[in-house]
């Protein structure tokens, strides 16, 4: 009996244990990879106000399975540390947008889908920016619950006319004065002008530097979006004094820029050479003074002196 009592005793125990290691099971999944695919994933056109622009990208499946999409035009934003997202934006330009088929199944045969571009007659020059979600609906649902897989088409309308590249720094913060550490540096830069800022094609070679270190800005700034960036330095120099800088550049030769000076004093390190002459100090004093006790408890060897 002893022993099925300790069995029950540890029952709920493997039970946990068990439960644990399935869950962590299922976390440790990996993905799976979308078996289609679309083409392409980025589309820019240009259009006058008041002219219909045309055109189509194709959905490509891997597999005979016959899976059911949907095709939405939405709002095109973007986060500060640069990801894109279903928000609207201030130069929003989903309502411009017809698609045709919305919903279709799917095969092995690349599906075209066509859009056309509906530019409004009073649509301000510049970049406007929109998303083409394409979505997976779920074969099957239990209840309510289903999930949808999704892809995104970034897609850059550019209404010509006069065009205003801008940009503004509202934030370079760099300390003043490190004492040999980490030095955390922080910048934000907002597009305040009318077209999407390519930091990795026209507009690249903006960057944040220090010392001989560079962090590249990277990836679309849509106009009214705002890029924040961090970065860590790790090696200040000893002592002296380091610029930190980051420069924007607007294409045409213009440019923003500004700056902090960073200096660098060893304090740790003087504390420790202070701690250390201290220390040496107090041991030759200690030392003298027990060399003069032993000194002055030595008997005298002088006589003593008599009549």
């Amino acid at each position: 009996m002893t022993g099925d009592h300790t069995s029950h005793k540890h029952a709920p125990v493997r039970a946990l244990v068990a439960a644990l290691l399935s869950l962590t099971a299922v976390a440790v999944q990996t993905p799976q990879a979308l078996a289609w695919t679309v083409s392409p994933a980025d589309i820019h056109v240009s259009s006058k106000p008041g002219a219909i622009t045309r055109g189509s990208f194709e959905i490509i499946t891997s597999d005979s399975v016959g899976r059911r999409f949907r095709v939405v035009a939405q709002d095109l934003g973007e986060t500060p540390e640069g990801s894109f997202t279903f928000t609207t934006s201030s130069h929003t330009a989903a309502q411009w947008i017809d698609i045709l088929p919305s919903e279709f199944t799917g095969s092995r045969q690349p599906q075209s889908v066509d859009y056309a571009i509906s530019v409004p007659t009073n649509a301000t020059p510049g970049d406007h920016v929109a998303a083409i979600s394409v979505q997976e609906q779920p074969a099957g649902s239990q209840g309510n619950i289903g999930v949808v897989e999704a892809v995104g088409i970034r897609l850059v309308i550019r209404v010509p006319g006069t065009l205003r590249a801008a940009a503004k720094i509202t934030q370079f913060a760099a300390p003043a004065l490190t004492f040999g550490n980490g030095v955390a540096i922080h910048a934000a830069v907002v597009n305040t002008g009318d077209t999407v800022l390519d930091f990795n094609g026209a507009n690249s070679g903006s960057a944040i530097t220090v010392g001989h270190q560079r962090l590249a800005l990277t990836g679309l700034l849509l106009p009214g979006a705002t890029r924040v960036v961090s970065y860590g330095w790790n090696s200040p120099p000893l002592v002296g004094t380091t610029k930190a800088q980051i420069n924007v550049n607007l294409g045409s030769k213009e440019a923003l820029a500004a700056s902090k000076r960073i200096f660098a004093f060893p304090l740790y390190q003087v504390l420790g050479l202070a701690l250390l002459v201290m220390a040496v100090i107090l041991f030759r004093r200690q030392r003298d003074l027990r060399r003069r006790r032993r000194n002055s408890s030595r008997p005298s060897n002088h006589p003593a002196g008599g009549a």
